[in-house]
């Protein structure tokens, strides 16, 4: 459990391998999307891969089950016209095991998300902050466990009437997946386990034992927990799950059960399921060779501009967005196209990967941007007007952006355009129709209001499948890595949102959220000046934070302030949106530049001079979202 100096740490997002500080260097090459086989690991760690990868695997039987089960729901209601009144709570049951059986996955291949900054430190506490943050996360695991048995006594006599099975059906998921969690968790430290480790790990058990067991003042006690344990690098699911149950419990044992209950609410919340719906269909794109047919037949038309390979990415990112949901996914598929040749075309690797990262993150934006998803969640309103207010501001986006690739290639008078021949549009076209399609089916259905945006995103994937199959566009090892990052990258988001749930429950119940809503106040009835106050909370959130957990922390503290200011939803979900898009190419933790730096082959640091520019047209239009509400306004109230 040693702190190394001399090892490059990376974080795994979506199943992408990604550095997570721009003081390293990333290596060249492919984006890593699969776990290395290493004869040399020891029997500890090919014991917790053969774990990891046996629960990957009932998480795509619970991913598949789900999907076909929503496709059975479709058929039923539009087919049969009957009603299938078992479905949300089979869909509940599918969605309660996915989440936590992939948690414990997460906590073994250390990949959820964290500061990275312990590394930094002298080196005493630089080796002493793993083993404290690890027995942090294991003791949030036990208060885990332990309140679900608290929980487990009022559901042992109510059943799931639609189904006739014990609601604990739904619930011992929690306990299961804690207890995995906790065994997973102390193989990884025993196999590295030093005697100087004993202290600092005990240390963190104490630490949250002791906050949780006593009754400190709650939101002091919150504050600093999460301070704490996010500088000591704990997942930040763990640290704002800690801090909710030392609110939550406060030395009142019979409280317990309150933590478990939190813990399945998002789980509960049926609208979430479109997110692995939408990563699994972006995955078979981004893992087919299709991508590289968008990209060659937006190409062709728009490559004959100066800078057109600047633009086309721009163009094909934007077309790519609405059907990934994911800037991740986006700037990795769409960056191992286009970063190699804009390179040939005479862009400089770090230009290259520039333009990329910023036009990746329009994948946070357009429909269906997992990060709105979220939104709506999170602030209770339904999905499909917040993807109707994001539109205009997204289109505004690619714009800008495709100026500022016009502009800084004619800055540079090395950059090759390609001639416009309508012979290369008409060969292209074929291979791109089938994408085009999705997102024609995708936004159709929930727009028109006759799928859900799960049930879209199901059907959008028998489609993406019968394209991919049909076109061989993909190999069962490419469509493999694609359910896997599916439901990785699901479990990333939904490990962070039960912690918030429990954070929430924390807040609301000790009364901070009531003093950080009152704090905010100060706004008035203002809502630029309660928009701009938001702007820079975000702002100053996205250093350490990504964009889901940013929304899924601020959104519930800001929400009561903003409505009480005159602030639509619809224009916050819009605001934050396009705040997203600059925190997400920004260091320290803006994951798109990462991607993207990763794949040019060159320090993620060097690259930060050359994304200025897009930072600034993004900013261009954060500025106008705010000071014009109709942008985001003006199309759902259009369309309702």
């Amino acid at each position: 459990m040693r702190a190394s100096k001399t090892q490059v740490p990376h974080q795994s997002v979506g199943g992408y391998t990604v550095p997570f500080s721009i003081n390293e260097v990333p290596p060249t090459g492919k984006i890593a999307t699969t776990e290395a086989v290493d004869p040399s690991r020891s029997r500890t760690e090919r014991v917790g891969d053969g774990v990891a990868a046996g629960l990957a695997a009932v998480q795509i039987v619970c991913l598949v089950a789900s999907g076909l089960v929503i496709l059975v729901e479709i058929v039923f209601r539009y087919v049969l016209r009957l009603p299938f009144s078992s479905s949300i709570d089979i869909l509940t049951l599918l969605f309660g095991w996915l989440i936590w059986l992939g948690i414990p996955r997460a906590v073994w291949r250390q990949n959820s998300p964290k500061l990275g900054i312990s590394r930094s430190y002298p080196r005493i506490l630089a080796n002493a902050a793993p083993p404290a943050a690890l027995g942090a996360t294991i003791s949030y695991f036990v208060i885990n466990c332990w309140s679900y048995t608290q929980l487990f006594q009022s559901q042992s006599q109510s059943t799931v009437a639609t189904l006739g099975v014990p609601y604990y059906t739904i619930s011992l998921a929690v306990l299961i997946g804690s207890a995995l969690a906790i065994v997973l968790s102390i193989m990884r430290m025993v196999q590295s386990f030093r005697l100087a480790d004993l202290v600092p790990f005990v240390i963190g058990c104490a630490l949250v034992a002791a906050t949780t067991a006593l009754p400190f003042p709650p939101q002091a006690v919150a504050i600093f927990l999460i301070v704490v344990l996010m500088l000591l690098d704990c997942p930040i699911a763990v640290a704002l799950g800690v801090a909710g149950q030392a609110m939550i419990v406060n030395g009142q044992f019979d409280s317990l059960s309150a933590v478990s209950g939190q813990l399945l609410v998002p789980v509960s919340n049926i609208a979430l399921l479109a997110v692995p719906m939408f990563m699994l269909m972006g995955g078979l794109f981004a893992n087919s060779r299709l991508a590289g047919d968008l990209s060659a037949f937006v190409k062709s038309i728009f490559g004959w501009l100066p800078g057109g390979m600047g633009v086309a990415t721009v163009a094909t990112s934007a077309v790519f967005a609405n059907v990934s949901g994911s800037a991740v996914a986006d700037t990795a598929a769409i960056g191992s196209v286009y970063i190699p040749e804009m390179i040939a075309h005479g862009y400089k690797r770090t230009s290259a990967a520039a333009v990329q990262a910023a036009a990746g993150v329009i994948g946070v934006v357009f429909p269906p941007a997992v990060a709105m998803i979220v939104f709506a969640s999170v602030a209770s309103i339904s999905v499909v007007p917040v993807f109707e207010a994001v539109i205009v501001p997204g289109l505004l986006i690619a714009v800008v952006l495709a100026v500022v690739a016009i502009l800084t290639a004619k800055s540079s008078g090395d950059v090759r355009n390609e001639r416009f021949r309508i012979s290369n549009v008409g060969r292209s076209l074929p291979r791109a129709l089938p994408i085009l399609i999705i997102p024609i089916v995708l936004d159709g259905g929930i727009f028109s209001g006759i799928f859900t945006p799960s049930e879209s995103g199901a059907v959008s994937i028998v489609v993406a499948a019968i394209i991919v199959a049909s076109m061989r566009g993909a190999s069962w090892l490419q469509v493999r890595k694609s359910l896997v990052q599916a439901v990785d990258t699901t479990t990333l988001v939904m490990f962070i949102m039960t912690a918030v749930a429990v954070l929430n429950y924390g807040l609301i119940t000790s009364g901070l959220a009531g003093q950080i809503t009152a704090a905010l106040s100060i706004a008035g009835h203002s809502a630029l000046l309660a928009l701009l106050l938001i702007n820079l909370i975000f702002i100053v959130a996205h250093i350490f934070m990504e964009t889901s957990p940013a929304i899924l922390v601020l959104v519930p503290l800001v929400l009561p302030a903003a409505l009480a200011a005159g602030v639509s939803p619809l224009q916050l979900a819009a605001v934050v949106a396009v705040n997203s898009t600059i925190g997400a190419i920004l260091p320290p933790v803006g994951v798109g530049l990462f991607v993207a730096s990763q794949i040019a082959g060159v320090e993620p640091r060097q690259v930060v001079p050359r994304i200025i520019p897009y930072v600034l047209a993004s900013t261009v239009i954060l500025v106008l979202v705010t000071l014009i509400p109709d942008l985001s306004l003006a199309l759902p109230r259009w369309l309702s």
